[in-house]
């Protein structure tokens, strides 16, 4: 179950595959994914920046899953 809330690399905002397979990390035990590993120096320099935008895109998520039929 993947509830990771964004489709877009979180340094870039671009497509998380449009570099390939999307580069994926755990930092201080919470999982990023960027497009590709060339971002990862970009997020290291500034991941409180990085993180908010993560933690903004989790708060407006909107439950995906259709309600139950009685």
């Amino acid at each position: 179950d993947d509830n990771y809330p964004l489709k877009t690399c979180l340094v870039t905002d671009k497509g998380l595959t449009s570099m390939g397979k999307p580069y994926v990390k755990v930092w201080n035990g919470t999982t990023i994914k960027l497009c590709c590993e060339g971002c990862m120096e970009d997020f290291e320099n500034e991941p409180k920046k990085f993180l908010a935008r993560l933690e903004n895109a989790k708060k407006e998520e909107v439950p995906t899953k259709a309600p139950a039929k009685e």
